[in-house]
């Protein structure tokens, strides 16, 4: 059963429905080693039917599939590991979150790209960690078909997370963010979403 109704609207993160209760369509891709159904654009659910339920999120047209991120271009990713040198992420959404990739890519964040300023006393926990959402902007394509990207901008960096209880957390400040649930301040590289952005990002 889905999590959200026909005409939600959602942002990258959602956990839409689990497998093999619906299946992924468009704006979604599987998570959780293929255990959710997640959204990776921001949109409005529907939900088909015929040879099972399909869940696939609408973002107003701009969904594609057929790009993959090149060089200068803002990427949405999902954070799976980091290490104190690094975070690993799979991309997917190009073009500021309004190109849908078919299949995920791999990126990686190093700590030298996680900001502009003291990158010496980066700590990598301490800017993201696994599950967090994170738009970043590529910088170049890396070893082993793993695209080098950077938070270092201010606009760019966490845009969604989840607390240790579940809820998705409040941004309090560029380095902060709050659970509303038990009120615990957790720390983040946090994207500061400019009014243009909004569409993408919120």
């Amino acid at each position: 059963m889905a999590a959200f109704v026909d005409g939600s609207r959602v942002v990258p993160g959602d956990c839409l429905g689990q497998s093999p209760a619906v299946a992924a369509g468009p704006g979604t891709y599987v998570d959780n080693g293929g255990r959710e159904r997640t959204a990776c654009v921001v949109g409005v659910v529907r939900h088909a039917g015929g040879g099972g339920p399909t869940v696939s999120v609408d973002a107003g047209g701009r969904a594609q599939t057929s790009l993959l991120p090149k060089v200068g271009d803002i990427v949405s990713c999902k954070v799976v590991r980091i290490n104190p040198r690094v975070a690993n992420v799979d991309i997917t959404c190009t073009a500021g979150g309004s190109v849908v990739l078919q299949e995920t890519c791999s990126g990686i964040i190093r700590k030298e790209d996680v900001r502009q300023f003291d990158q010496d006393s980066v700590e990598m926990f301490k800017c993201m960690r696994p599950g967090d959402v994170i738009n970043a902007r590529v910088l170049s394509l890396g070893d082993s078909r793993s695209y080098y990207l950077s938070t270092a901008e201010n606009e760019l960096g966490v845009i969604l997370a989840k607390s240790v209880s579940g809820a998705t957390m409040v941004p309090l400040s560029h380095e902060e963010m709050q659970c509303p649930k038990t009120q615990v301040v957790e720390l983040r590289k946090v994207a500061q979403i400019r009014d243009a952005q909004s569409s993408v990002a919120t």
